[in-house]
């Protein structure tokens, strides 16, 4: 389903109860632009579901409807300036913030797709991403979206594979439960999007990960913190030397629970054509022919490059079919988190944990081989 500009019009204009012409322009765009915001906090849900819809379909309008000039450059130029106003319309309005609560209702009849779509271009846009993400963490948009992403599948995830090859071969009438699969896995792409971009900046990934999480959230058979150290870190909080500006210390295994969920390949649509083609293209990608000669030259203009470029939004087309691996922006949360402590501390354990499980598998071994030579 696209969502043309059309649509946007349609609906904003029935949205719209005053059609006097001397209005000025600029009057009747603000009223239609808060009229659309009253709807988007109305109680009744086909209302907000509509009104969704009509935020999406501003933000994404393609330029072939607004102009019929053959001038390709013209019309991509005036959808550019549309798009842009309507972002920065609807970010001075705090769109977000009832986006969030239309988007925390899983039900895609009452509008959140097309609200946690919205979010995403919103959150990523080049001119007010960053407001959107400041106005998304007001909202409490972390938590909203962890609901979404460390939700229940449909079905259990030992079945996704059954179902997706069900639906693979009945295209034409696909299961109810393959399009709830369907569904889900958008939903949770769009929210695993979303925290990649919150987390881009300090505040977002404190509000993911907090500023400490306990020992049970990465199983290990030792701790690497002695008992005078824990005893350090005890007297600096009693001091409020260790306290951030963003309040007390927090315990959240959240990297650990989305991480889990990355790592299982269960949850992949591996019948989709968008993962064939993803899988053909990452092939292409990893190819020996393309190695280059190393140049230790290459090294000093990548750090001088990374130090002058932030982290990058996780743009997506929210038209488009990237859903059949719902937790594929989760490694870019990780990345982002690593901008604070508790991040590296968080993959330093990680990799401890996972060494250790791999040198007592290799004693493992070796003692059995002594036992039969015995």
């Amino acid at each position: 389903k696209k969502y043309q500009p059309t649509m946007a019009t349609a609906v904003s204009s029935n949205m719209s109860t005053d059609n006097n012409s001397s209005t000025p322009e600029g009057g009747e765009v603000d009223t239609v632009y808060n009229e659309l915001l009253n709807f988007l906090k109305a109680t009744r849900a086909d209302l907000r579901k509509a009104a969704a819809d009509a935020t999406l379909a501003t933000l994404v309008s393609s330029s072939s409807s607004f102009s019929s000039s053959d001038d390709d450059g013209a019309d991509e130029a005036t959808s550019t300036a549309i798009n842009n106003e309507a972002a920065q319309r609807l970010t001075t309005l705090n769109a977000i913030q009832p986006l969030c609560r239309i988007a925390s209702t899983l039900s895609p009849d009452h509008g959140s797709i097309s609200a946690l779509a919205a979010l995403s271009v919103l959150s990523s846009h080049d001119l007010v991403g960053n407001q959107s993400i400041e106005d998304f963490l007001d909202a409490k948009g972390v938590g909203r979206m962890l609901e979404i992403a460390l939700s229940s599948p449909p079905t259990p995830v030992s079945t996704a594979a059954s179902v997706s090859a069900l639906a693979s071969d009945n295209k034409e009438e696909p299961s109810k439960v393959a399009e709830e699969w369907k569904v889900w896995r958008q939903q949770v792409n769009y929210a695993c999007a979303l925290l990649a971009n919150a987390t881009r900046t300090e505040r977002g990934a404190i509000d993911f990960i907090g500023l400490s999480f306990p020992d049970e959230a990465v199983p290990s058979n030792s701790s690497r913190k002695t008992d005078e150290s824990k005893e350090e870190e005890k007297e600096a909080d009693d001091d409020n030397v260790g306290a951030s500006a963003y309040g007390k210390r927090e315990t959240k295994p959240t990297a650990t629970l989305l991480l889990s969920r990355f790592l299982n390949p269960s949850y992949i649509d591996t019948s989709s054509p968008a993962h064939d083609r993803a899988v053909a293209s990452m092939s292409a990608k990893t190819g020996m022919d393309d190695l280059e000669e190393y140049d230790s030259d290459d090294d000093n203009n990548l750090d001088d490059e990374s130090n002058n470029n932030e982290l990058e939004p996780q743009k997506m087309d929210p038209m488009g079919e990237e859903y059949y691996d719902p937790y594929q922006h989760v490694a870019a949360v990780i990345m982002n988190i690593a901008q604070l402590d508790t991040g590296r501390e968080f993959l330093l354990r990680l990799i401890h944990s996972s060494k250790k499980s791999s040198d007592n598998k290799k004693l493992d071994s070796i003692d059995e081989e002594k036992k039969d030579n015995n």
